[in-house]
C-alpha cells in the first residue's frame, strides 16, 4: 500500500493519471482537520479534480462532496458499536462497490484506521491506488494520538506506550490475545453511584434546592426574567442553564438557541465484587473501589428504547474475558441500558442565546470527563466572566438547522 505524505512532510505531489476523481475517507472531526487543507493543495496541483466520500464541515467547505457525514461515523463509532452495524457496512458496501465499479482513480485515507483499513483492502481489490494520510500502523497511530493531546496542553501530559511485557507488570491478568496498550497517569474514573451521591450532597450544601419529578414543558422570557413552566407549577430567575440533557433539543429554541441533540444507547455489566484484579481503568473494562468489574460500553442508535439485549451483553461479556480472562469465573449481578446525549458530531454545544440574554445551553456526552471544563470554564463564564476564546468552536450555530432533533421528552429521558 502507498503512503501520503506524514503531516510534517513539505513536498506533495500526485501522478497525473489521478487528475480526475478521487474516494477521501475522514470519519473523525481531527481526520476533517487534516483532510480539508490537504484536499484544496490538491485541487490546486489537479485543477479539475473531483474529490467525494466521508468527510465533515472543513471538508466541504475545501470542496469534497460528502457521501457520509463524519457525524455519521463519530455517532455510532465503528470500534465500539457491537451490535448496530448496519450503518457501516452499509457505507463499506457501497464504497466497495464503487471502488469496484472504477468510478475512482485514486483513495486517500486520512486516520481513522478500523474503518479506512477495510477501505484500503477494497481499493486493493479493485486495483485502485491508496494513499494514507498520517499511517494507521497501530503504536504509531496511537503514539500520534497521544503526542497530540501532550502538545495541546502544552507538553504536562506524560505517557507510555506499553508492550506485552511491560503491560503484564502492571495487569497481570491480561489474556494471551493482548499485545499491549497506552498508559498515561492523567487516566482515571470515578465509582458512578458514589459520584451522584457526592454530587447532590454538594448542592445541598451550597443551598441548591433539587426539585425532582419535574418535567419542564415551556420556557418564557419578559422583563429579563426566564419562566419555566412545569405542569402547574412555574420557577423563575434571570438567568436560565439548560443542562437537560436529551431534554435540551425540544427547550433550545424557545430561547433563541439550537441543540440538536439525540439519543445514543449505551449497555453495561457489573459483576459480583471479588479481590483486587485491576490496579488501572482500561478503556471498558474497571473495577471499583468495592470491587466490582463495570464491563462496557455499547454505542447504538435506538432511539429512545433504553433497555439492554442478550446480543450486545454477549459480545460484550466475550471481549471482556478475552481481554481479561479471569473475568469468565465471576457472576454478573447487574446490567443496563442508558441513553447518551449526543450531538451530530459528539462535541459539547456551549452558547448564550443572543436574543434572550442570561438564557445558556450546556450539553455534552461526558460530563464527567469534562468536569474540570466545566468548573473552571463554563461556570465562571455563566456567572459573569468573559467568554473563553476557544467557546467558538463549540456554538451550536455549527450544525445546520434542518439537523434532527429529538422528540419532546419526559423528565426521565432527560438525562
Amino acid at each position: 500500500m502507498a503512503r501520503m505524505a506524514d503531516a510534517a512532510d513539505h513536498k506533495l505531489t500526485m501522478p497525473p493519471a489521478l487528475a480526475r476523481k478521487l474516494l477521501v475517507v475522514a470519519g473523525e472531526m481531527s481526520g476533517d482537520m487534516y483532510l480539508a487543507p490537504l484536499v484544496a493543495r490538491l485541487g490546486r496541483l489537479m485543477p479539475g479534480a473531483v474529490f467525494e466520500g466521508v468527510g465533515g464541515p472543513r471538508a466541504r467547505e475545501a470542496g469534497v462532496k460528502t457521501l457520509y457525514d463524519i457525524g455519521q461515523m463519530s455517532s455510532v463509532g465503528f470500534t465500539h458499536a457491537l451490535q448496530r452495524l448496519s450503518f457501516y457496512r452499509g457505507a463499506l458496501r457501497d464504497l466497495s462497490a464503487r471502488l469496484a465499479g472504477g468510478e475512482y482513480d485514486g483513495v486517500v485515507l486520512v486516520d481513522f484506521p478500523d474503518f479506512n483499513l477495510r477501505v484500503a483492502k477494497a481499493a486493493d481489490d479493485a486495483g485502485v491506488p491508496v494513499f494514507y494520510y498520517v499511517c494507521p500502523q497501530f503504536w504509531a497511530w496511537r503514539r500520534w494520538r497521544l503526542a497530540a493531546v501532550r502538545d495541546e496542553v502544552g507538553g504536562d501530559y506524560p505517557y507510555e506506550i506499553l508492550d506485552r511485557a511491560a503491560l503484564l507488570r502492571r495487569l497481570p491478568h491480561i489474556g494471551p490475545t493482548v499485545i499491549g496498550a497506552s498508559y498515561s497517569p492523567m487516566d482515571g474514573h470515578v465509582n458512578p453511584l458514589k459520584l451522584l451521591r457526592a454530587l447532590h450532597t454538594a448542592c445541598t450544601q451550597r443551598g441548591v434546592t433539587l426539585k425532582t419529578g419535574h418535567g419542564v414543558q415551556r420556557i418564557t422570557h419578559a422583563d429579563g426574567v426566564f419562566t419555566a413552566h412545569s405542569g402547574g407549577q412555574q420557577f423563575r430567575a434571570p438567568k436560565l442553564v439548560l443542562a437537560a440533557g436529551l431534554g435540551n433539543a425540544g427547550l433550545a429554541a424557545q430561547v433563541g438557541l439550537h441543540a440538536p441533540v439525540r439519543p445514543n444507547r449505551g449497555q453495561l455489566i457489573v459483576t459480583e465484587r471479588t479481590e483486587r484484579i485491576l490496579d488501572h481503568p482500561t478503556g471498558h473494562i474497571r473495577q471499583t473501589d468495592e470491587g466490582g468489574i463495570q464491563i462496557g460500553e455499547s454505542m447504538e442508535d435506538a432511539g429512545f428504547d433504553d433497555s439492554t439485549t442478550n446480543s450486545t451483553l454477549a459480545e460484550l461479556a466475550r471481549r471482556a474475558v478475552a481481554s481479561f480472562p479471569v473475568i469468565g469465573q465471576l457472576n454478573v449481578v447487574r446490567v443496563w441500558g442508558a441513553l447518551r446525549v449526543m450531538t451530530p458530531d459528539g462535541y459539547p454545544i456551549y452558547q448564550e442565546s443572543k436574543s434572550c440574554p442570561g438564557a445558556y445551553v450546556v450539553t455534552c456526552h461526558s460530563g464527567v470527563t469534562l468536569a474540570a471544563a466545566h468548573a473552571f470554564r463554563i461556570a465562571p463564564w455563566i456567572n459573569g466572566a468573559a467568554a473563553p476564546d476557544e467557546l467558538d468552536a463549540f456554538r451550536g450555530e455549527r450544525f445546520p438547522a434542518t439537523a434532527p432533533a429529538t422528540q419532546a421528552l419526559d423528565h426521565h429521558h432527560a438525562h
